[in-house]
């Protein structure tokens, strides 16, 4: 199978400002609050978030929903800054859902400097998340993070790579992300919330679980 295969959507995020194109499909990310750009890491350019109200990109389409289906969304991050000692505070990077807990799926950077990603299950509202590990400690390096999920195996994995180290933690989960009608969006939540501070460099997103080989081709 080739990387290229069951590819939803590939943002390089290398605009200027505005709209984010989506190079493989129609899939474009709009603008909600002037994002600029700064040096990347992939590609010259890269997204640029400052953590507070105004900056983020998001995309109506229903094919980033994957109710109850396997998928795939990895992306390269460079955190700026880490969220407060406030047990709500939270730095999203991409996610889907009603409202913060209900609906879709979510990855965040937590409190504890680690980065979180649930699922929220389909019948019954329950959430399942796991984090990265302790590690994810030094702002302004390039991350690459990515979160999948594997229905038919009933099973949902988050790792992280950067140049210093790498982890990845999984566990079992059978149920798919509920069905929701947000928008899916790259530094906030639905509720205009938990804004990311930092870089984004190019997102994929596929509608399969890809493998551990794939995830560093």
């Amino acid at each position: 199978m080739a990387l290229i295969d069951n590819l939803v959507a590939y943002w390089k995020l290398d605009e200027n400002s505005g709209q984010r194109n989506d190079s493989h499909g129609s899939n474009h990310l709009a603008d909600t609050g002037s994002t600029p750009s700064a040096t990347g890491l992939v590609y010259p350019k890269a997204a640029v978030f400052d953590g507070a109200s105004g900056r983020a990109l998001s995309c109506a389409s229903t094919n980033l929903q994957f109710v109850d289906a396997s998928f795939t969304i990895s992306g390269w991050i460079k955190p700026a800054s880490f969220p407060t000692a406030d047990p709500l505070d939270y730095h999203t990077l991409w996610t889907t859902g009603t409202n913060q807990w209900y609906g879709g799926f979510w990855v965040i950077i937590n409190q504890a400097k680690q980065i979180a990603f649930g699922i929220f299950c389909k019948d019954n509202g329950a959430n399942l998340y796991h984090s990265t590990g302790g590690w994810v400690t030094s702002l302004d390096i390039w991350y690459l993070v990515t979160t999948k999920y594997d229905k038919s195996a009933g099973k949902q994995w988050i790792s992280v790579r950067s140049a210093l180290a790498q982890s990845q933690s999984s566990g079992d989960w059978a149920y798919g992300p509920a069905a929701c009608s947000a928008d899916f969006y790259l530094g906030r939540n639905p509720l205009n919330q938990d804004w990311f501070d930092g870089a984004f460099g190019p997102v994929m997103v596929w509608d399969r679980c890809i493998s551990n080989d794939e995830e560093t081709t």
